[in-house]
């Protein structure tokens, strides 16, 4: 009888998600594989302090071998740039740049892609296959985050001299059913780069949620599979800055992440100077990020007209703007010295900059010194830091976000109306950037720990958790049996969207913690105190201000009653405990909630359920906890 119950409210909390057969659990440290250069000590350095950091599991992590130097096809292929940017040393401008990628990118499978495949496909952990378990493949700094074609890659003699093709991104498209893919194919750095072949299945996904945002499309791999029959396997993401100290920090944000949703997305559109782009695009796609962040109540500042944001009078979880090509910030490393933002744990970064991912390293001028300061023909005041722009958010306080090896998608921008509201909502850091990635080609490149989300989405546990300081919850969060989710004293509980806690393990309230609810049919928790129910509520978000609140109890088919009325925001139950309804003893009891204001009465809030008994003098008749939830009731 139990589970039925338990079932039964389960169906009641779920029968409106939209149907979706890839639905996952949030993903955990088991799902996520490291590589990083063994030749390279900062490389594994970051590999260490990540694993330690989010108990990654030993065999969840890759060494790569990586030659600095190596012959393919006569060619001297060379890492350069602090093994950052692999280069073929003997192409020329008369050759066909496509066999000169080639070289590099045969580098990439040799070296790189085809390590990562072999291990993952021959990596047995109890009993299933590697391949299968990661979702997420995190690349360390040292790793090369680019391959280019020539000698000087930011020389602007044409335009395929300009480009280099992310590694991270053929990384993503590994373990192709078909076995006639090749990463090496020239198609790849086609001058149809945003080529329909190669369109990505998981960007703009969250539409596929609806405006709830339901979390039936966390990532899981041999999910996502395009029109042209290309997969992503794998989402890829890069720990890299400008030395061990950034990726550290940014780790150490990843882990403690502001999880209040009370920080603010600054979304800046101007674009005055810059013609290349597509103004009104750009603009567009700020205003819908902006409609979409204000209907889910979050906030956010934006901006579209000619004038640039600088500050906030909030702490800062996200930056988008046109960067360098807007008049107030003629300099390439603005993020570090134009920009005064303070940002929270977890703040990602997006930009219509183009080439906006040059460098990592601080003290990275490379072979092509003499173009730094230059592009497109124009000449910008000197700068320090190189078109590292996601590399200089990092050390600004940053904690991840999306840049791309040469330029941003010209169809759709870069969509941060995607990614911003999915990454609010409590999709995953790089879940959400992927969003807004339209193309598997060669530009993209994620930064960002894969496990960080700034919210508790839709989720189930899987241990006992403790919530302090403030915590937006915008889905159910289910407490399996045998967990406890405790909110501890002093703790504020933000619930908004579809945020409600249910389940049939335990929740416990401390004092003084506060709930607060956009919803007043989301706004009544059933918790347990010594075994007695302890109900628990925000104020009503449409009834302000109030007198009091008068608490209603029915027992199985009793009718009816009202119990008491209080000025708090919390209600102990002394006359019932929670019971295990398989022993035959237990009763149904129901509990909602009115608030008043003088004489004027509210509607009810949620119902809220479980199964009790009669105390006797304060002995538990059952020890069993059983909580049941429920809102649709």
């Amino acid at each position: 009888m139990k589970h039925l119950l338990v079932s039964f409210f389960f169906f009641l909390l779920c029968c409106t998600v939209t149907e979706a057969q890839n639905y996952t659990n949030i993903s955990g440290p088991e799902n996520v594989l490291v590589v990083y250069n063994d030749l390279d000590n900062i490389s594994l350095s970051v590999a260490n302090y990540y694993k330690d950091a989010r108990n990654i599991p030993e065999e969840n992590l890759l060494a790569l071998n990586l030659p600095t130097t190596f012959i393919i096809e006569n060619h001297t292929i060379r890492l350069i740039d602090h093994n950052e940017v692999i280069k073929d040393d003997d192409g020329n401008n008369n050759e066909d740049p496509n066999s000169i990628y080639n070289n590099t990118l045969q580098y990439v499978k040799q070296f790189i892609t085809q390590p990562i495949e072999d291990y993952l496909n021959n990596t047995i952990v109890n009993g299933e296959s590697l391949a299968d378990k990661i979702r997420f493949i995190v690349v360390c700094k040292g790793v090369p985050f680019k391959a280019t074609s020539w000698v000087v890659d930011f020389s602007h003699v044409t335009d395929l001299s300009r480009r280099g093709v992310s590694v991270d991104a053929l990384i993503s498209i590994i373990n192709q059913s078909d076995p006639n893919f090749s990463i090496t194919n020239s198609s790849f750095i086609s001058s149809s780069y945003a080529s329909s072949t190669y369109k990505n299945p998981y960007h703009g996904i969250e539409e596929a949620d609806g405006v709830d945002y339901n979390f039936n499309y966390r990532f899981k791999t041999k999910t996502y599979v395009n029109s042209s029959g290309i997969e992503l396997n794998y989402l890829v993401s890069r720990l890299d800055g400008y030395d061990y100290t950034d990726v550290a920090a940014m780790i150490d944000k990843s882990v403690s992440t502001d999880m209040s949703g009370e920080s603010v997305f600054v979304l800046d559109g101007d674009l005055t100077s810059y013609t290349g782009l597509n103004v009104s695009a750009c603009r567009l796609d700020v205003i819908l990020a902006n409609q979409n962040l204000n209907d889910l109540n979050f906030l956010s500042d934006e901006n579209e007209s000619d004038v640039v944001i600088l500050s906030t009078n909030n702490n800062c979880i996200g930056y988008e703007s046109s960067g360098s090509h807007s008049d107030a910030l003629l300099y390439a490393d603005y993020c570090v010295d134009v920009l005064e933002f303070n940002y929270s744990n977890g703040a990602i970064f997006n930009t219509y900059e183009s080439f906006n991912r040059y460098a990592f390293d601080i003290s990275n001028l490379g072979d092509n010194e003499e173009n730094f300061g230059k592009r497109g023909g124009h000449v910008f005041p000197t700068f320090t830091h190189y078109q590292g722009l996601i590399a200089d958010f990092i050390h600004a306080g940053g904690t991840g976000g999306e840049a791309h090896v040469y330029e941003p998608t010209t169809a759709t921008v870069s969509d941060g109306e995607y990614f911003f509201p999915a990454y609010a909502m409590g999709y995953s850091l790089v879940e959400a950037i992927y969003m807004g990635i339209p193309y598997l080609a060669y530009r993209n490149l994620v930064v960002g720990d894969p496990l960080t989300t700034i919210a508790w989405g839709k989720q189930t546990t899987t241990k006992n958790i403790s919530m302090s300081g403030t915590n937006l919850i915008t889905d159910i969060l289910t407490i399996q049996t045998g967990d406890t989710l405790t909110f501890t004293s002093g703790a504020h509980i933000n619930l908004k969207h579809h945020g409600f806690v249910t389940g049939s393990g335990t929740l416990q309230v401390e004092s003084n913690v506060i709930i607060s609810s956009t919803d007043w049919q989301r706004a009544l928790l059933l918790a347990a105190e010594n075994d007695h129910p302890k109900l628990v509520w925000s104020t009503n978000p449409n009834m302000t201000p109030f007198t009091k609140y008068r608490i209603y109890r029915k027992i199985d088919t009793n009718p009816l009653k009202l119990i008491d009325s209080t000025t708090y925001q919390y209600y102990l139950d002394n006359t019932l405990v929670f019971s295990d309804p398989e022993g035959g003893i237990g009763k149904f009891v129901q509990y909602y909630v009115v608030s008043v204001n003088n004489t004027t009465y509210s509607e009810p809030s949620n119902t809220v359920s479980g199964i009790f008994n009669k105390s006797q003098a304060g002995k538990i008749i059952a020890p069993q906890t059983q909580l049941v939830g429920n809102y649709n009731l």
